[in-house]
């Protein structure tokens, strides 16, 4: 429990020079400080991110679980179940063949730090080529032999395609706020319009199908990167033209997807071939010159 005496030191240092403040050294550590300090290190490796501090936070929530399991009845009560040690993949060949994210996959997680912007950290799963296929209009020259610079263009999206994208978005929090509370907002009033008739539903539902275009732009403006010269802001990117083919058709269901990306408490892992599409090309505003 050296962390815990650590962080106890700490606070000596920063309290000592308030006035009238006795700081008195811990002696001891109760279970109650243990069970906290569980949560918090469990809420820090629940963080989507990769670096050898996963794993010792992982190893120290094994042995923070056996040790309040040996020392806190009620603890034994409510949780019977085994939090193994995480053991390093040392074997190149064995971690080659493990797949990071499959086909289709969306992961990300929102992150705060006080006094820091809000920042989405981001697994993007390879791009599913056949369930995105009638999205795509057929080449014009199909069925034709297809000429050396054709094949290497070809090969060069096959390539990227089965790439695993990661990276990260930083944005203001009230923004980010706003951009989720919208997206709520929308599900809200489509979920009221299910009880209008079919003739109100549908007219509805074009004004629905603007605001959620609008929405899903101003998810993909979060990933530009800053404009800094005037050659910069006549390059600017239309978000909206770039993905605007692979847009899922407006429904609740779609709604709420792109509002679960948003959510900080959790974040979310889900497969959904669109939305992997839609975020990859966001990817490739903000990392590929």
């Amino acid at each position: 429990m050296s962390e815990l005496y650590e962080a106890s030191q700490v606070s000596k240092v920063a309290t000592s020079k308030q006035p009238d403040f006795e700081f008195k050294d811990k002696s001891s550590i109760t279970a109650g400080e243990i069970l906290a300090y569980t949560k918090a290190v469990v809420n820090e490796c629940c963080m989507l991110t990769f670096s050898e501090e996963k794993s010792r936070l992982s190893k120290l929530i094994s042995k923070l679980h056996r040790l309040l399991l040996a020392t806190l009845p009620s603890y034994q009560q409510r949780c019977q179940l085994s939090v193994p040690d995480i053991a390093p993949e040392t074997d190149a060949a064995a971690a080659e063949a493990k797949a990071v994210a499959p086909r289709g996959r969306v992961l990300c997680h929102w992150q705060d730090f006080a006094g820091q912007p809000s920042c989405l950290f981001y697994i993007l799963g390879p791009f599913d080529a056949e369930a995105t296929k009638d999205r795509f209009p057929a080449p014009a020259d199909e069925g034709e032999e297809p000429t050396a610079a054709q094949r290497k263009l070809r090969a060069e999206e096959n390539a990227e395609n089965a790439l695993v994208h990661f990276g990260k978005v930083e944005v203001g929090a009230l923004a980010l706020s706003q951009l989720y509370q919208d997206t709520r907002d929308l599900v809200d009033k489509m979920k009221a319009s299910e009880a209008l008739s079919a003739e109100k539903n549908e007219r509805d539902r074009k004004g629905y199908r603007e605001t959620y275009h609008s929405l899903i732009l101003r998810l993909g403006n979060l990933f530009k990167p800053p404009i800094t010269s005037e050659e910069e802001l006549e390059q600017d990117i239309d978000c909206l033209a770039l993905v605007e083919n692979l847009i899922p058709d407006l429904s609740i269901e779609a709604v709420e997807k792109l509002s679960v990306l948003m959510q900080k408490q959790s974040g979310c892992s889900y497969e959904d071939p669109l939305m992997n599409a839609i975020m990859r090309r966001f990817h490739r505003v903000r990392y590929v010159k």
